[in-house]
C-alpha cells in the first residue's frame, strides 16, 4: 500500500467494471460519505465486512464480523457524525444470518465495500473525481476586518466554519489604534501559519477591503502559504464572496466547491440578465427535450427529496436525456450559500447553450 493511501488521503477504488455494474472502494473521509449519499440509491447492492449480533445458543448471543450482502431501502447521512446509514433486506449471508431479515451498514471512513448498480455516466464522473480529489481539507479562508478574522475549512460538500481570531481595538482617533492595529494583524499572520502547520494546509486564502489588504500584506513573511485578496463583505458573507467569484480557483482548479459556487453564480447572472438559463422542473424539462442543454444543475436536497416522494427514476432519466445530448451533469451541495440559492429556485436549473 502507498504511504498517502495509509494516510487515508483519498478515496481507493480498489476495483470496477462500470459495464458491469459494480465498484469496491475504500472510504476515507467525510467527503466521501458525501458523495456516496448523492449514488447510493433505492435497490443498489451492497456487500462488506460488517458487525452483527449472532444467536450462540437459544439463551445467548454475540456481536460477530461477517460478510453481508444487502438491498438498499434506507440511506441516512449524518456529516456531524461520519457516518453514512446504509440500510436494507440481507439477500446473501452465512448459514447462522437469516436471509431477507434487515440489516444497517454503518459507512465510515475506512470501511470496504461494493457497491451494484446501474451507474449513470454523472455518477460514475462523481466516483472517478472523488478518487482524485484530497479528502483532508488542505485549504482555509477567511476574511479580516478591524479586529477580526473569520476562518473556514474548504471541503468537498462545502465549507467549515471553525471560529476566527478577534481583538478589542481602540477607536481610530486614539492614540494607541495603530500600535494596536499592526500587533492584530502581526498576532493574525503568527496564528495562520500555527494553523496552517498544524492541519497541514497548502494554503490559505485571506479577503478583506483594498485598505485592509495592502497593511495585512506588510506583515506577511516571504515564502508563506497565505494569499491575499480583495473583496467587500465582511465575515461569513465576505468568505463566500471569495468563493462565487472564483478566487479560490487560482490556486486550486480542481476544487469542487469554488466550482460549484461558480456555476450557480453563472446561473445567477443569467437569470439577472434573462439569457440562456432555465429552472425549475418545467422549463429545465423542457430545455432538455430541446438538446438545448449545457449545463444541469441539481441540489442534493432536492435529489434525496425525488427519492423520498419515488420520483428519483423520473429524475435519474431526465438526467441520463441530458447526458445523451452533451450536457454536464453537476451535483450541487446545499451546504453552502449558493448551493441554498440553487435549491430556493426548485433544486433544478440549466445553464443553456443558446
Amino acid at each position: 500500500m502507498k504511504e498517502k493511501e495509509k494516510r487515508g488521503v483519498r478515496i481507493k477504488i480498489i476495483s470496477a467494471n462500470f459495464k458491469k455494474g459494480w465498484i469496491k472502494i475504500r472510504i476515507s473521509s467525510l467527503d466521501d460519505l458525501w458523495v456516496l449519499s448523492q449514488i447510493i440509491t433505492e435497490n443498489t447492492i451492497i456487500s462488506g465486512k460488517t458487525t452483527r449480533r449472532i444467536s450462540l445458543t437459544e439463551k445467548e448471543s454475540a456481536k460477530k464480523t461477517v460478510f453481508l450482502k444487502i438491498r438498499v431501502e434506507k440511506i441516512e447521512f449524518h456529516k456531524y457524525s461520519d457516518n453514512l446509514r446504509v440500510g436494507g433486506r440481507i439477500i446473501e449471508a452465512p448459514e447462522q444470518v437469516e436471509l431477507h431479515s434487515y440489516h444497517t451498514f454503518n459507512l465510515n471512513p475506512g470501511t470496504i465495500i461494493k457497491l451494484e448498480k446501474e451507474f449513470s455516466k454523472w455518477e460514475i464522473k462523481r466516483l472517478k473525481n472523488a478518487e482524485k480529489h484530497s479528502v483532508k481539507p488542505t485549504l482555509m479562508v477567511g476574511v479580516v476586518s478591524q479586529g477580526e478574522c473569520e476562518l473556514a475549512l474548504i471541503k468537498e460538500y462545502g465549507l467549515e466554519f471553525i471560529g476566527g481570531l478577534k481583538k478589542n481595538l481602540p477607536g481610530k482617533k486614539d492614540e494607541n489604534y495603530e500600535k494596536a492595529r499592526e500587533q492584530f494583524y502581526r498576532e493574525t499572520v503568527k496564528e495562520l501559519e500555527r494553523i496552517g502547520k498544524e492541519k497541514g494546509l497548502k494554503m490559505i486564502l485571506i479577503g478583506g477591503n483594498s485598505i485592509i489588504m495592502d497593511i495585512f500584506k506588510k506583515y506577511l513573511p516571504k515564502n508563506t502559504i497565505i494569499k491575499t485578496c480583495v473583496i467587500s463583505g465582511d465575515g461569513r458573507t465576505g468568505i463566500h464572496e471569495i468563493m462565487k467569484k472564483g478566487f479560490i480557483e487560482r490556486y486550486a482548479k480542481n476544487l469542487r466547491f469554488a466550482k460549484e459556487a461558480r456555476l450557480v453564480e453563472d446561473l445567477l447572472e443569467g437569470i439577472r440578465k434573462d439569457e440562456r438559463v432555465a429552472y425549475g422542473i418545467k422549463e429545465v424539462e423542457e430545455k432538455i427535450n430541446m438538446k438545448n442543454i449545457r449545463t444541469l444543475l441539481v441540489s442534493d436536497a432536492y435529489l434525496q427529496e425525488s427519492r423520498q416522494e419515488g420520483k428519483y427514476e423520473e429524475l435519474n432519466e431526465l438526467m441520463q436525456k441530458a447526458e445523451k445530448c452533451g450536457g454536464n451533469i453537476e451535483i450541487i451541495s446545499t451546504e453552502h450559500e449558493e448551493g441554498k440559492k440553487l435549491d430556493a429556485l426548485g433544486g433544478i436549473a440549466a445553464l443553456l447553450r443558446y
